[in-house]
């Protein structure tokens, strides 16, 4: 008996070693991990966002707006910016005057302003 299990099990192990290795698929693991362990821009509305500046930091207010398809400056009535997502980032661009959001899942990213790149921290807004 114990034979034939070891004689089944080498089967089975040959069996595997000619089949085609599967390509993992990670973009979908990356995607269950970011949904399921990092919280997500704008999951629970709107975010703080602090930035370095010359001498202090900066802060931001990002709110969703114009029924999810916009992100407004500050309130549900400042100025409205675009927002897209791309396999990155939540890319958020028009609400600050010269200044684009690139977000990470998990409360980081950066931004650019004027041209110069900065890093920075968001969380939800409470």
């Amino acid at each position: 008996m114990l034979n034939r299990i070891a004689l089944l099990t080498l089967a089975a192990i040959g069996l595997t070693a000619c089949a085609e290795p599967q390509e993992l698929e990670v973009d979908s693991i990356r995607a269950s991990v970011e949904q399921n362990y990092q919280g997500m821009p704008f999951a629970e509305g709107a975010i703080s966002v602090i930035a370095p500046d010359r001498r202090h930091p900066t802060t931001y207010k990002l709110v969703p707006c114009r029924n999810g398809t916009a992100i407004c400056a500050g309130s549900l009535h400042g100025h409205a910016g675009t927002v897209s997502r791309s396999r990155d980032f939540t890319h958020v661009s028009g609400a600050y005057y010269g200044s684009t959001f690139y977000l990470s899942p998990g409360g980081d990213g950066f931004m650019t302003r004027h041209g110069q790149q900065l890093p920075i921290a968001w969380a939800p807004a409470y």
